[in-house]
């Protein structure tokens, strides 16, 4: 497997008209999506989803990879004691997650219908970084 999959999963993300209508509407902006990972100091770089191929796992005909999907965000408003990063970036996760619904990607491309969500918890405010961890699974 190469990284056909990935390229899958992020132009579905890219092309998703509601993920696409919050970025424009919250950071007058489209989202940057990016094939690897570069953590950033520059607020430019922002918002951004990047696309991580963590793992691979191949038996017989059937083929995962484990895709990290890291959602970034420069947020530095509080709002009564809660972070906007924290907030928008549970808002960015909830839209993929819309997103990825029909689990189907492809002729032979699924993803998982379980993921993991982990929060930086907010330790670089005002950038915030979660990443949604799934599991691309291929047949061949």
């Amino acid at each position: 497997m190469n990284l056909d999959a990935v390229l899958t999963l992020r132009d579905r993300l890219k092309h998703d008209a509601a993920l696409t209508a919050f970025f424009n509407s919250r950071y007058n902006v489209a989202a940057k999506h990016f094939i690897g990972y570069r953590r950033t100091q520059n607020a430019a770089d922002f918002p951004s989803l990047c696309y991580v191929p963590v793992r691979r796992k191949k038996a017989g005909r059937h083929q995962e990879r484990t895709v990290s999907v890291i959602v970034g965000l420069n947020e530095s408003e509080v709002t009564d004691g809660v972070f906007a990063g924290v907030a928008q970036s549970e808002a960015v996760v909830e839209l993929i997650e819309k997103a990825l619904i029909p689990l189907q990607l492809g002729a032979d491309l699924t993803v998982d219908g379980a993921w993991i969500v982990n929060s930086d918890l907010g330790q670089r405010h005002p950038f915030y970084e979660t990443e949604l961890q799934l599991t691309l699974k291929v047949t061949q």
